[in-house]
C-alpha cells in the first residue's frame, strides 16, 4: 500500500481569487539568513516541477525594478515535502522576503540540494493538491498588527 504524500504549500500571495493568502510586503527583513541566502535561492530555483500553470505570475511589489517582474514564473516547484511558486526565489532575492524556518531546516537537512528521488502526488483532476494551512497560519502570526484578515 502506498503512503499518501501531502505537500505543504508556501509562498502564495493574496490575489482576487484567493484572499486568504498574505501580502509579500509583510515579510520583508533585510539580512535574513545572509550567510545562506545564495543556497536558499538556489534551492528554490532548482525544485522539481510539480505543476505548470496556464499563465505567468507577476511580482506583487509595485516598485519592482526587475525587467521580468510581469513574468515571475508559471510553475510550482517541490522537493517532495514543500511546494512553492517558481517566483518565490525572486521575492527572497530581490525583496528580502523571509520564509518559515521549517523550510530552511528541510533545505539544510537535504544539504541544500533537491533530493534526486522526489515523491510527488499525482495530479488527477488537473488541479494540484497541496495543503496551505501551515502557510496561512504562519502568515497570520506574522502579519502587521494593523492588518485584519
Amino acid at each position: 500500500m502506498s503512503q499518501k504524500v501531502t505537500l505543504i504549500g508556501i509562498g502564495y500571495w493574496k490575489n482576487k481569487e484567493c484572499r486568504r493568502y498574505p501580502q509579500p510586503q509583510w515579510f520583508v527583513q533585510s539580512g535574513w539568513h545572509e550567510q545562506d541566502l545564495d543556497r536558499i535561492i538556489g534551492y528554490l530555483r532548482s525544485g522539481k516541477t510539480y505543476f505548470s500553470c496556464l499563465g505567468y505570475s507577476h511580482c506583487r511589489f509595485s516598485d519592482c525594478r526587475d525587467k521580468n517582474r510581469k513574468r515571475n514564473g508559471d510553475r510550482d516547484f517541490t522537493d517532495g515535502v514543500w511546494v512553492w511558486p517558481e517566483g518565490l526565489a525572486h521575492y527572497v532575492e530581490q525583496h528580502s522576503v523571509v520564509l518559515p524556518e521549517e523550510i530552511i531546516f528541510t533545505m539544510r537537512s537535504n544539504d541544500w540540494r533537491i533530493p534526486q528521488q522526489v515523491s510527488v502526488p499525482k495530479i488527477v483532476t488537473g488541479v494540484p493538491m497541496f495543503d496551505t494551512s501551515f502557510w496561512e497560519n504562519w502568515s497570520r502570526q506574522r502579519r502587521p498588527w494593523y492588518i485584519f484578515w
